[in-house]
């Protein structure tokens, strides 16, 4: 994504302050409205939080002499900054499809400054443009002190002019402090403004156009960035010269069906009452989220050079958890580490050996601006990091970590947001290459498509990596030691998985055969295998009934540790309970065999997307293989890591919330 940067003088300070970010399709599932009442108009699909709140417009007409005034009533405090987003769409077929009025409190500098920006979005096709229409930046005032905190008694006012047509020309950004005190900005023209991206082509009256909806959100400062509030309330007041309907989506007489801003933030809205009017006003807050992200991405592995096992996961703020036991003791929570609105709540995360390196863990993320971080331990010490490697704005989505067999080389691999196969590395405890190399084609995978890494079993040194690509076929990127990566080569039919489905893989215990698990489009649990260098089975062998799973969803695969020659794989179903297939030797496989209640983590009808599972050996337990989730239900849930577990081939127990009940 195209950065555009707000430069203002600050003292002997200089701030940059990346403008709005660019649309996005459907919005995830939300927490909900504050409040229920049936008389009221019904939620929008995505709830009524962050970037999902109502739609008002005026019986498909211009919505003209638009005033939007928020008043906080409670100090609004974000380390990460916020922004409150007035996002108006246009009549199908304007040359201006979508218009953003935006005033945010940017909290980079050594004081907290409010900004205002006007970021409108051409329709396809205008004028070859690729990127925004109008990225347009105003500098509004500093407030006072350092804390990133909007304090409660301040007002902001969007007031935009239209001509005669209903056409939007022009805005007015104005501030009042706690104490009275007025900031009004001059009257912004859009026709005063260029193009943006080309300074010497003016805006004309053929890039304007009326509003024919709108809605107000308060959301992350930009560029896709997701904010924690860890305060805040206030009031949003809507005036118009026509009157104004509350709607649950965008009517059709509006363009831009379906798009939503990227960014968000743990913010809700009241519902409103069905009701005409010229004047509404709707009450926001802050609004309390489970501590990690129910049926997110978990990851554990040993921590090297110890008898430690260590379970990671993003928390709501940003920052990575981190959880751990020592042998068969009880588990312990480390205080989080990294930043606040590092990363994306609920952020994909990877985890290896730094092979070479003396008893070294590493954890993988991705950060809010693209950019890949690692955080690492030495033994039992003191976490470290972040640091960064490679460029940022990268993508925002999985990872996987693997030894490159055959060299003491670590590699982290992704998918950038050209839909290119990207792998960073590091030999032994050096430094991180500063650029990835390019494995793949571009447009060859969905921007941040899940990944799975192996040791090819029964080849020497060879290591693979597995990707599912935009044609919904699965795909296998090899490389011998130290040798270059070669071409992808195509596992099994075309178009039968979801572009970008999950993956596990594993060896198959008892042979030397590789096993590759994903779920097609049907929701049946697939298999592919490789008997050490030959070649890979044409049809998956299906091991699940239909529609058991969410196609594509994300799966985990292990040894039974203790049960001979035993491989598992862990499955979440449509009801949200955790399943057990598993294959003794070269036998059949078995399954499903439920493990634990139906909702521990989110259900399909929840989330569509399916629910993380992680896996491990518990390391210094005789014979106990653990699977772990963030669970939507039980002690601590929503949102707290939950463990099952096995020793040898005995009966699975659980699940027991850590730290509480392990």
């Amino acid at each position: 994504m195209r950065r555009r940067e707000f430069v203002a003088g600050l003292g002997n300070a200089v701030v940059a302050w990346p403008l709005a970010a660019r649309a996005q399709q459907p919005a995830p599932p939300a927490v909900g409205n504050l409040n229920a009442n049936t008389d009221n108009v019904p939620a929008p699909r995505g709830g009524l939080e962050g970037r999902s709140n109502y739609f008002l417009a005026s019986d498909c007409k211009p919505v003209t002499g638009l005033s939007v005034g928020i008043k906080i009533t409670q100090d609004i405090v974000a380390d990460f900054g916020f922004s409150f987003q007035l996002n108006a769409y246009s009549l199908p077929g304007a040359n201006s499809k979508w218009q953003q009025y935006c005033v945010g409190l940017d909290t980079k500098g050594p004081a907290p400054q409010l900004v205002g920006s006007i970021d409108n979005w051409p329709a396809k096709g205008f004028d070859d443009l690729t990127g925004d229409l109008i990225n347009h930046f105003v500098h509004l005032l500093t407030l006072p002190g350092s804390k990133p905190i909007l304090p409660a008694g301040y007002e902001i006012t969007i007031n935009l002019a239209n001509d005669s047509n209903g056409n939007i020309t022009g805005v007015t950004f104005i501030v009042t402090d706690n104490k009275g005190k007025v900031t009004k900005n001059p009257p912004i023209a859009l026709t005063s403004l260029t193009i943006d991206g080309r300074p010497s082509q003016p805006i004309t009256a053929a890039e304007l156009a009326p509003i024919y909806a709108f809605q107000l959100n308060l959301v992350g400062l930009t560029n896709a960035q997701t904010t924690y509030l860890a305060a805040g309330a206030g009031t949003i007041t809507y005036s118009a010269k026509t009157p104004l309907t509350v709607l649950s989506k965008v009517p059709a007489c509006a363009g831009a069906q379906g798009t939503v801003t990227l960014e968000q933030a743990n913010s809700g809205y009241d519902e409103l009452p069905a009701t005409t009017s010229t004047q509404i006003t709707q009450s926001f807050r802050t609004t309390v989220q489970p501590p990690y992200t129910p049926g997110g991405p978990v990851a554990v592995s040993r921590q090297v050079g110890t008898d430690q096992t260590g379970l990671f996961a993003v928390t709501r703020t940003g920052q990575l958890g981190v959880f751990s036991v020592q042998g068969n003791g009880r588990w312990k929570q480390t205080s989080t580490l990294g930043p606040i609105g590092l990363a994306h709540p609920g952020a994909p995360i990877a985890v290896s050996q730094q092979f070479g390196a003396k008893n070294q863990t590493d954890v993988f993320l991705i950060a809010q601006n693209g950019q890949l971080n690692v955080f690492w331990a030495e033994g039992t010490e003191a976490w470290n990091g972040p640091l960064e490697i490679g460029p940022t704005h990268m993508h925002g989505g999985a990872l996987a970590a693997s030894r490159q067999f055959g060299v003491d080389q670590t590699d982290v691999f992704l998918v950038d947001k050209n839909g290119q196969l990207n792998v960073f590395w590091v030999q032994g405890a050096g430094k991180w290459s500063a650029q990835p190399a390019l494995i793949s084609a571009k447009d060859f995978a969905p921007q941040g498509a899940p990944l799975a890494t192996a040791q090819r079993f029964g080849v020497a040194n060879q290591t693979d990596a597995f990707l599912v690509d935009n044609d919904g076929q699965l795909n296998v990127f090899s490389v011998q030691g130290a040798g270059n990566w070669g071409e992808p080569v195509a596992i099994g039919p075309k178009g039968i998985f979801p572009k970008g489905a999950h993956m596990a893989v594993s060896r198959h215990f008892g042979a030397d055969q590789t096993d590759v698990f994903l779920v097609d489009k049907n929701g049946r649990l697939n298999v592919f295998s490789v008997q050490g260098a030959g070649t890979w089975s044409n049809q998956p062998v299906v091991i699940s009934p239909k529609d058991f799973a969410v196609p594509g969803a994300p799966l985990a695969a292990s040894q039974q540790f203790g049960a001979k020659n035993q491989t598992d794989v862990f499955l979440v179903d449509k009801n949200g309970q955790l399943n057990l297939f598993w294959a003794e030797g070269t036998g059949d496989w078995n399954g499903p065999k439920p493990i634990g209640p139906a909702g521990i983590v989110p259900s399909a009808k929840i989330s569509s997307k399916g629910a993380y599972v992680a896996t491990a050996q518990q390391f210094g337990a005789t014979n106990r293989t653990n699977v772990f989730i963030l669970n939507e239900s039980g002690t601590n849930g929503p949102g707290w890591p939950t463990e099952f577990w096995v020793e040898g081939s005995g009966p699975w127990s659980g699940p027991a919330a850590l730290v509480t009940e392990a």
